[in-house]
């Protein structure tokens, strides 16, 4: 037989299919069963990817992105879905550790790769196993700039791990936002090891208690967040922000006073829009201490 005409292998069409758009790809798997099955069993990190601007997973539902296919949520299956994506924001609300196993982690290494923004979020307790796994997240997204991890009473070693996950001087990064419920374990050293990185711009955010949570509010950690202000060389300047949702007036104001005596020539308080600041200023550095009441 000649060599033109031999059939072709499961091997070759993977490698045929690979070389497609993933429009065309998904033309074709949408008209043909077979190079449908066969597509789903290629490599997930080796085949092209369909970029969609968020992909939210709620319970063991998944988003249908726009231009994806219609809108909606479908219940996911493995990595069948996730497999072909890559968001920029991600979303996982009330999941499962079977979800993160079986749909996240298998296709993490392209499904995250250009994620700028990840929300892991939960409404009930979690255990430290599923705070590991969706942690390894954060390992395959170079781009990421915001993360919300919206989860009951993160310790100061979760915090520390998911900092050493960052990765924030190895990747270049200058700029991170980071969202924690109010009974995180937002700690002194924690706040000195993200300063030590020298990142320029780092906003976090505390969000007000949830009904049962408790606010955990350590003033060490606040006033640390003023240290090492002044940027490297090589550094334009410095803005930091950290914000609480909600916190006992009478503890802000004292608060306040300790930072009034660390920062006596160059601070200033303000009441802007029901948030009362803190603010510490130079010629390349901005710092603020925020708290907000509503009604002010």
């Amino acid at each position: 037989m000649d060599s033109k005409s031999k059939p072709m292998t499961v091997f070759s069409i993977e490698s045929v299919l690979s070389q497609f758009s993933i429009k065309k790809l998904w033309e074709i798997r949408s008209k043909n069963e077979v190079l449908r099955n066969i597509s789903d069993k290629m490599d997930p990190n080796k085949t092209n990817k369909w970029p969609v601007k968020l992909i939210k997973i709620d319970g063991n539902e998944i988003s249908k992105p726009d231009g994806f296919t219609t809108e909606g949520h479908v219940t996911i299956k493995g990595f069948r879905q996730t497999r072909w994506m890559v968001p920029q924001i991600f979303r996982i609300i009330d999941s499962s550790q079977e979800v993160l196993e079986k749909s996240l982690i298998p296709v993490a290494e392209s499904f995250c790769k250009k994620m700028a923004s990840i929300e892991i979020s939960s409404s009930e307790s979690v255990t430290d196993k599923y705070i590991k796994t969706a942690f390894n997240l954060i390992n395959n997204s170079p781009k990421l700039q915001v993360l919300s991890l919206h989860v009951n009473n993160l310790s100061e070693r979760h915090l520390l791990d998911v900092l050493n996950r960052l990765k924030l001087q190895e990747n270049g990064k200058d700029t991170l936002s980071l969202s924690l419920n109010s009974s995180t374990e937002l700690t002194s050293r924690f706040i000195s090891e993200v300063l030590k990185t020298g990142l320029p711009n780092l906003n976090i955010l505390v969000k007000a208690p949830h009904p049962g949570e408790a606010l955990v509010v350590n003033r060490a950690a606040i006033v640390q967040f003023f240290e090492n202000y002044e940027p490297a060389e090589n550094v334009p300047g410095i803005n930091r922000s950290l914000i609480f949702d909600t916190m006992e007036e009478t503890l802000v104001e004292s608060i306040f006073d300790d930072l009034k005596r660390m920062h006596p020539t160059t601070s200033n308080v303000y009441l802007e829009n029901g948030a009362l600041m803190f603010c510490t200023h130079g010629p390349k550095y901005w710092i603020r201490f925020e708290v907000w009441f509503p009604g002010r």
